[in-house]
């Protein structure tokens, strides 16, 4: 199995392109450009072990809504561990459907515990439905912005005949009316959550398991203890308390995404699709308009399949110029010879 590549590899960008890592403008990753404020920690926190049930189980149950959950150090750390769970819960191997354009993370580990992996383009049938033990979805999705109501999600997992529906909803803070976490614990279902996307906090490396009680028991043991730090436990609990800064938090992003959409727009005419932490231009020209804005000093996130640019969201005034400025050019230059890829907007 190979590593893969992910947004906010400016150092290895810096390196290849020349240009000092003050002058770029990274929006290669669809975390929040604004991070819930970091307050002084107390020294307890950086002098002694993390302890559990020290207010952020409680503050998660009460965002998520729901009383069965477990932190983990990034939803990336249970996505990992899933496959393998599932194995000790089931004792069987067998099918998993996973989106066909999405975060990869899931195939790999899916694969890497020996699942034999079919691929859905749009909306899984009931056909595939019926031959899978597993379906992931990806809600909304990474990078193409698709999103399932409550209503589909459900009823896939009725058509799955006893099998586990994932729900990775790593993007769904902001407008969370089609979340299942409300729902949880509810059997075969497990729903994944993470704090570094809408709380702009990628860095402390917290995200939740939403799941039956023997689920979160086994991917404990599976990971052992301390899997968090203390100080990052204590800034992530503040955050799931602070309504006030959520409601802030959404109207920015929300308006600032749209604004991105509309940017793009204006100097591509190809489809732009998103959610509100990313915006995500979907051209045939995509590695060229990579490696040429790269040269602006403007990083984007090529997604996998090479046939679009995910941008996130600049932080102020400046970087919005500088991306325009950015665009602008690309359009220039390449804009006459644009093509919309059909293969994310069918």
């Amino acid at each position: 199995m190979t590593l893969l590549h992910h947004g906010g590899r400016l150092a290895q960008t810096v390196i290849k392109y020349a240009i000092p890592r003050a002058q770029w403008l990274d929006l290669s990753s669809g975390v929040s450009p604004w991070h819930y404020p970091v307050a002084d920690i107390a020294p307890s926190y950086w002098n002694r072990l993390p302890e559990e049930e020290d207010g952020l189980e409680q503050s998660a149950r009460e965002y998520y809504h729901c009383n069965t959950l477990l932190p983990v150090a990034g939803s990336q750390a249970a996505i990992q561990l899933l496959p393998f769970i599932y194995r000790q819960q089931v004792s069987q191997l067998g099918r998993v459907g996973l989106p066909l354009i999405g975060y990869k993370e899931h195939q790999k580990a899916w694969e890497k515990a020996g699942f034999t992996i079919e691929h859905y383009h749009d909306t899984p049938s009931d056909e595939q439905l019926a031959r899978w033990q597993v379906l992931v979805v990806i809600n909304p999705n990474n990078p193409t912005a698709k999103l399932f109501n409550q209503q589909q999600l459900l009823h896939f997992k009725a058509q799955l005949k006893g099998g586990v529906l994932v729900v990775d909803e790593a993007f769904a803070d902001i407008d969370e009316s089609e979340s299942l976490t409300h729902l949880c614990p509810m059997a075969n279902l497990v729903v994944l959550r993470s704090i570094g996307k809408f709380f702009g906090l990628a860095g402390v490396r917290v995200g939740f398991v939403l799941a039956p009680s023997q689920w979160l028991t086994a991917l404990a043991i599976e990971l052992g203890p301390w899997s968090i730090a203390g100080p990052s436990r204590k800034l992530c609990q503040q955050a799931l308390s602070d309504k006030i800064w959520q409601q802030q938090q959404r109207l920015r992003l929300l308006t600032d995404s749209q604004r991105l959409q509309q940017l793009l727009q204006t100097y591509s005419p190809t489809k732009v699709v998103g959610t509100g932490l990313f915006q995500t231009l979907i051209l045939t020209q995509a590695v060229t308009w990579h490696h040429f804005l790269c040269q602006q000093g403007v990083l984007t996130r090529l997604t996998d399949e090479q046939h679009a640019l995910r941008f996130g969201l600049p932080a102020n005034e400046s970087q919005w110029q500088t991306l325009a400025q950015a665009l602008q050019l690309a359009s220039i230059e390449y804009g006459q010879q644009t093509v919309v890829c059909s293969l994310l907007i069918k």
